[in-house]
């Protein structure tokens, strides 16, 4: 969306005390979105900042880079690869929840987000929403600390409806069915691709009465 990110409000409450400096009373208007809560820094050595923030609903479509912006399809794809600097960099532990978000045609509602970061090492969970009548539950984990970044995931997904998943996401009516599933996966490498060469573990998948 040409328009993202073209209103933005803050409002808030500085509080000076000796272990930390802290925003309370946070109201953080981006475009159509609002998010309150409060972020804090430590006045330490290490720095750690902590925040507990809600928003109440956030288009993620609107935020990512045109399809046209890609590329053709014939040029060599760029491998993405693991930021380690900035997760070896980072200090942070926080919430966020969501009360709706949209992203490629899927709604996620009720959505929460932890996210825990020190020494190189980076967790976000838990990770959890509703979905098209089911539940996503998940715990990912990346370790930067040593040469060659490592990822590990444990995802869960619990009664999700596939008739509403196709249609939602390829336009369906002919597709019924409850879907379960577990994917239990780890790899290490410097990029996606090499992780995902490197990758073992297990995923299943049950579908009921599709």
């Amino acid at each position: 969306d040409p328009d993202a990110f073209g209103k933005m409000i803050f409002d808030g409450n500085l509080r000076l005390g000796e272990e930390a400096f802290a925003l309370t009373g946070v109201k953080l208007v981006l475009d159509d979105t609002t998010f309150t809560g409060e972020i804090s820094v430590a006045r330490n050595a290490s720095g750690t900042i902590s925040f507990d923030l809600a928003a109440d609903e956030i288009d993620l479509d609107r935020y990512m880079t045109p399809a046209a912006d890609a590329g053709d399809g014939s040029a060599e794809s760029v491998p993405v690869e693991i930021p380690v600097d900035l997760i070896r960099a980072l200090n942070v532990r926080g919430s966020l929840s969501v009360a709706s978000a949209d992203l490629s045609g899927m709604r996620f509602e009720n959505a929460d987000l932890g996210l825990n970061a020190a020494d190189g090492n980076l967790r976000l969970h838990p990770i959890a929403a509703e979905l098209f009548d089911g539940r996503y539950e998940g715990d990912v984990r990346i370790n930067a600390a040593g040469d060659v970044p490592a990822l590990a995931v444990n995802e869960n997904i619990r009664g999700v409806s596939l008739g509403a998943l196709a249609r939602a996401m390829f336009d369906r009516e002919d597709i019924t069915g409850t879907i379960n599933g577990a994917f239990r996966l780890g790899g290490a490498g410097a990029d996606l691709a090499a992780i995902q060469r490197d990758l073992d573990g297990s995923i299943e998948m049950e579908l009921i009465d599709g």
